[in-house]
C-alpha cells in the first residue's frame, strides 16, 4: 500500500481509463471554488476517451 499511496490524504480522487490506467489523482479540496467540478468533469471524458472505444 505504502509504493501505491505513501501519503494518505483526505479527499483523494483518481480518475482511471477503462484499462485500469491512472489518468488523474487529486488530493485535497483545492481552492474551493466551483471550478473543481467543470475539472474533474473535463478529466474523466478525457480519460474516457473517444465515443468509438465504448
Amino acid at each position: 500500500m505504502n509504493k501505491l499511496v505513501p501519503e494518505l490524504s483526505i479527499p483523494r480522487n483518481w480518475i482511471v481509463d477503462a484499462n485500469g490506467v491512472l489518468k488523474t489523482e487529486r488530493i485535497g479540496f483545492g481552492s474551493g471554488d466551483d471550478k473543481w467540478v467543470d475539472e474533474m468533469i473535463a478529466a474523466m471524458e478525457k480519460a474516457r476517451g473517444p465515443a468509438a472505444d465504448r
